[in-house]
């Protein structure tokens, strides 16, 4: 039996730009998947009826992390993950590719297991890919 995990507006473009596209709406796992990048990129406390929620990512432009900090930070994501509803495992990890801050998730929800990727460079794009394990 398919999981209904409801739908909700894109927060994402098709080339994975950040836009919020009040047309578009996603449902199926990409409403979870969308749900924890969004976690992923905005502050902490910026809703006010879930201050704890949010991690914010792109403030780490331009920084320059140690392995020790790239390391407690996938954790940090990963535990943010954890958080969402429907996710019920995740393996996060923090990398700098040319100087570019990469997020890259595997993120399991109750029906598969999902990629999601977040590059906060200039382009600051969110990827998803499902890793073929959905039913």
């Amino acid at each position: 039996m398919a999981i209904d995990y409801g739908d909700d507006m894109s927060t994402f473009g098709p080339d994975g730009s950040i836009d919020i596209d009040f047309e578009a709406v996603v449902e199926g796992p990409r409403v979870v998947l969308e749900a924890v990048a969004r976690r992923w990129l905005m502050s902490s406390g910026a809703l006010p009826w879930s201050p704890a929620e949010g991690v914010n990512v792109l403030r780490m432009i331009n920084a320059d992390p140690s392995p020790t900090n790239l390391y407690r930070l996938g954790e940090l994501l990963e535990g943010e993950a954890l958080q969402e509803p429907g996710v019920v495992g995740a393996s996060v990890r923090a990398e700098l590719r040319g100087g570019v801050l990469f997020i890259v998730g595997r993120l399991d929800l109750v029906e598969g297991s999902y990629l999601l990727t977040v590059e906060t460079g200039e382009a600051r794009r969110v990827l998803f890919r499902s890793l073929g394990e959905a039913a």
